[in-house]
């Protein structure tokens, strides 16, 4: 692939998947079968599919730390990766990812040896990249003796083990110790996203025992863990633990408090926000604010979906002419999109008084 790429002047994308992903074959069946998406694709790149839990597939998946699925790497000529992208996403948000990831954003940055997928990996971390059935994982003890043993954490073979297997302790500081060198040779994504889930350890901690003393706790180790990053991890954290733990009014005061802030919460986390509201949230209050974080995004180029999100929460805070408005454009749209329609003719049904 990377041969031909360098002889058509192209890129390579691999479509990483394995056989039991759902989402990797909605992802075939919904936008890789969409003929404009498609083209997009073929134009630019040098397409392959790749199981990762079977031959080369696995020995990618160990190199790139490759653990969520549907994931699709991105390398030029020469085999460096450049941008990774993960999860389910219909035709025209995917080209639009792949067009920001790929020919927009910064690139990862270039390790040693990128065409060297024949690392000294210890047998546990091969192991534990095996099919279901063979897969086995190392104890905790393992993984420090381990660590305890290599010159260099930042290196490629240490920084995969740790990646994979540290969820707290004494490797978790040192991760967060050496953050800007791990995010100068594996990029600021991976890094912190490694050291955000650190921390989201100890949120889910809190919201076992409800017990805020250990959220706040969380959220000050999230500020040496994330640096300049951390205030917009802690909205998010913040927001988790009220909607676990079914206090909204909290958590809308969070999004409200977040809103006051640029770059906190972008348009998709607001309409998230409002869609957990919508979803989980039987406070009449709570749904008027809801109404408030999106209603700037609603307009005539709105999905269904959206016009749904809208119509739903104007039907909880009980505007309920408004509410039947906005459910028979949602209609109208869903007829633009062959998309079913009936959530949004039970919302006129039920404020057709």
């Amino acid at each position: 692939l990377i041969e031909r790429a360098q002889e058509e002047d192209k890129l390579v994308m691999v479509d990483a998947y394995t056989e039991w992903c759902g989402w990797c074959k909605v992802m075939d069946r919904e936008t890789f079968a969409d003929s404009e998406t498609g083209a997009y694709i073929n134009e630019r790149f040098l397409g392959k599919k790749m199981d990762m839990e079977t031959g080369f597939g696995m020995s990618m998946a160990m190199k790139h730390r490759v653990s969520q699925y549907p994931q699709y790497l991105f390398f030029d000529g020469e085999g460096y990766l450049l941008a990774r992208l993960s999860g389910f996403m219909k035709p025209e948000a995917f080209v639009g990812a792949v067009e920001k990831a790929v020919f927009e954003d910064a690139h990862l940055p270039k390790g040693p040896a990128p065409m060297n997928y024949d690392l000294n990996y210890p047998s546990f971390y091969r192991n534990s990249f095996k099919k279901n059935k063979d897969r086995t994982h190392p104890t905790g003890e393992e993984v420090e003796a381990w660590l305890a043993s290599r010159d260099d954490l930042t290196d490629e073979v240490s920084w995969s083990v740790m990646h994979r297997y540290v969820g707290g302790g004494a490797y978790a500081v040192k991760m967060a110790e050496l953050k800007d060198e791990l995010i100068a040779k594996y990029g600021r994504k991976e890094v912190i996203d490694k050291l955000a889930s650190l921390v989201f350890n100890d949120v889910k901690t809190a919201i076992k025992e409800s017990d805020e003393r250990i959220l706040y706790n969380a959220l000050r180790a999230g500020d040496s863990f994330l640096g300049e990053d951390a205030p917009k991890y802690k909205v998010r954290y913040r927001m988790y633990y009220y909607q676990m733990t079914d206090d909204w009014q909290r958590y809308a005061d969070v999004v409200d408090d977040a809103l006051q802030e640029k770059g906190l919460l972008d348009e998709a986390a607001l309409q998230q926000a409002a869609a957990t509201v919508n979803s989980k949230c039987t406070d009449r209050e709570v749904a008027q604010r809801a109404v408030n974080w999106i209603e700037d995004t609603i307009n005539d180029n709105s999905d269904y979906k959206e016009l749904l999100l809208y119509a739903g929460l104007l039907q909880k805070s009980e505007v309920s002419a408004k509410a039947r408005i906005f459910a028979e454009k949602a209609v109208k749209k869903a007829a633009d999109e062959g998309t079913d329609d009936s959530a949004a003719r039970t919302i006129m049904n039920a404020t057709a008084n």
